[in-house]
């Protein structure tokens, strides 16, 4: 990576990793709403007026211009008006299948694009399912093998229809993803997260030529037609909403047949404004470039969305003493109440473009500082400690690109989005009530529960001070006090334990020491289970009914 850019670039090396550039989301005239100059499809969507297109037999040679390591295309497999004929379908499938030559350092994943709905019109958003197998494997795809209702419909009964389509498609044709895209925009189809399987689903397209999902209250990139708050990913992440663990990528979106081309809108969907963005796959020096290496570091979510800029970006967790706990995308499980250094490095080269880096987390940020060439760094105080955190990185246009970028942009910003790294705590108070599991808390997740709690005597179940007797056979329950810590009497009780101040209301129905619902739907034989939240998803949309994307 050397500063300023071209959009012609090689993988880079930096600090033992090799950092691989791809669009994971590009179209050719095999879409009914895209174009190919040699498709014969090549006019601006819904205007018929002429376009600027590339051609499906250069789609090899246009990537790696554009800089590309590896390129998925996603053409559209449901809806009458997004597909075009089952023949120009499988004859672009079948081309990018043969263009993959890892040994000659170029990667492509065949894919198709889903939309997906239930009976009712509930929308359940775009999916990019890409393939993984080698070439012979794939050579017997057709397009009715990647149709989830066995037609160009789409419509699936449940959520759970969809994890029995990829179970059976995976045990046929070995590994393939099926990835949201845009979940955060109202048009064309925002993501419905109580349908997801992380089996499938590792990696979150946060970034297109519809713009940004990240977060509904960014004014960088918004997307054309609004933002759909349920979908957002900072909504798919957030441990009280859905609670998901998804690593984060981008593509162009792009369809006019320029896959990579970030620098540049869409000429065919002139409504979409923006240049769209690329995935980064981070793997060891050492480590063999191929499909199966891709798809494992999705799966590991060694990822990182970029809005177009080629920039090696290493983040690490550490504790104050420097020892290294992990990386972006692992989950790692620390004791509460650890103070974390978030430490985010890029190479030297890439400093003067450097405008901002920040620690992301649920309900918070920390603003990084430069602590030294290339490395910025920030202490989150234990008592902060986030769920998950990312890292934003923000770079000057101006700086990164040496001919400029006409990304469509208002500012002329760009962003690295690492994957999140996830905390699961171990031991401490994780609850904030005074009292570790070590210390006698039955349940570390909430806080009216522990030791010396007032037990909740209208749940035969409950055992709010953890004295290992239900509020059913508990005396404090059957009128006798003996037990002093639930009275708030701070005499001897025996046990030596300190006493919490129990001056506090009753409990809720929240509060009873049963773990509230999880938003996050496991797909895999979950029936209609979990769809709950589908029904208002499509309410909202109903009056933004759906474009092709």
């Amino acid at each position: 990576m050397l500063l300023a850019l071209s959009l012609s670039l090689a993988a880079d090396d930096f600090e033992a990793r090799r950092f691989y550039y791809g669009d994971i989301h590009a179209h050719t005239g095999a879409s009914g709403d895209a174009g190919s100059s040699d498709m014969g499809t090549c006019l601006e969507y819904g205007t018929g007026a002429p376009a600027s297109c590339g051609a499906v037999a250069d789609l090899g040679a246009t990537a790696r211009a554009n800089g590309l390591d590896f390129l998925a295309t996603v053409d559209h497999v449901t809806s009458a008006t997004a597909t075009t004929t089952t023949e120009q379908w499988e004859q672009v499938f079948q081309q990018v299948n043969d263009l993959d030559d890892p040994d000659g350092g170029f990667v492509t994943l065949p894919g198709a694009e889903i939309f997906l709905e239930l009976e009712d019109g509930s929308d359940l958003g775009h999916r990019s399912l890409l393939f993984f197998a080698d070439r012979p494997t794939l050579a017997g795809v057709t397009q009715l093998d990647t149709q989830p209702s066995g037609s160009i419909s789409n419509v699936v009964v449940d959520c759970a229809a969809v994890s029995t389509f990829m179970e059976g498609l995976t045990s046929r044709f070995g590994d393939a993803f099926l990835l949201p895209h845009h979940p955060g925009v109202r048009k064309p189809m925002a993501t419905d997260w109580n349908c997801y399987d992380e089996r499938y689903e590792p990696i979150i397209e946060v970034y297109s030529e519809h713009g940004s999902s990240m977060d509904s209250t960014s004014t960088f990139d918004i997307p054309w037609s609004g933002y759909f708050e349920a979908g957002t990913v900072s909504n798919a992440i957030h441990p009280s909403k859905f609670g998901l663990r998804p690593g984060f990528g981008a593509g162009t979106d792009n369809h006019d047949t320029h896959p990579g081309q970030v620098c540049n809108t869409d000429t065919v969907q002139t409504n979409h404004p923006y240049g769209g963005g690329l995935t980064v796959v981070v793997l060891p020096e050492a480590d063999r470039f191929d499909r199966s290496a891709i798809h494992a570091a999705m799966l590991e979510r060694r990822v990182y969305a970029t809005t177009g800029p080629h920039v090696p970006l290493v983040v690490e967790v550490r504790l104050a003493d420097g020892t290294v706990l992990g990386e972006m995308g692992q989950e790692l499980v620390v004791a509460n109440g650890t103070d974390l250094v978030v430490e985010a490095r890029l190479p030297a080269d890439a400093g003067p473009a450097v405008v901002d880096v920040r620690a992301v987390g649920p309900a918070a940020s920390w603003t990084m500082v430069r602590v030294g060439e290339g490395t910025w760094s920030v202490t989150v105080p234990g008592a902060e400690m986030p769920e998950n955190v990312y890292v934003d990185v923000t770079l000057d246009a101006g700086v990164i690109w040496s001919a400029g970028c006409p990304d469509g942009g208002a500012d002329s910003f760009d962003h690295l989005w690492s994957s999140p790294t996830w905390f699961d705590p171990e031991g401490g108070d994780g609850d904030g009530d005074g009292f570790s599991p070590e210390a006698g808390d039955c349940d570390d997740t909430n806080p009216n529960v522990y030791p010396g709690a007032r037990e909740l005597c209208t749940r035969a179940e409950a055992d709010q001070d953890c004295d290992g007797v239900p509020a059913a056979e508990d005396p404090d329950c059957l009128g006798d006090t003996g037990d002093t810590g639930d009275t708030g009497d701070t005499g001897d009780t025996g046990t030596n334990l300190p006493v919490k101040d129990t001056d506090i209301p009753p409990p809720t129905a929240d509060d009873t020491g049963v773990p509230g619902p999880t938003h996050r739907c496991a797909c895999a034989g979950a029936g209609a289970e979990g769809l709950g939240l589908a029904l208002g998803l499509a309410a909202l949309l109903a009056a933004s009914r759906r474009r092709t994307s």
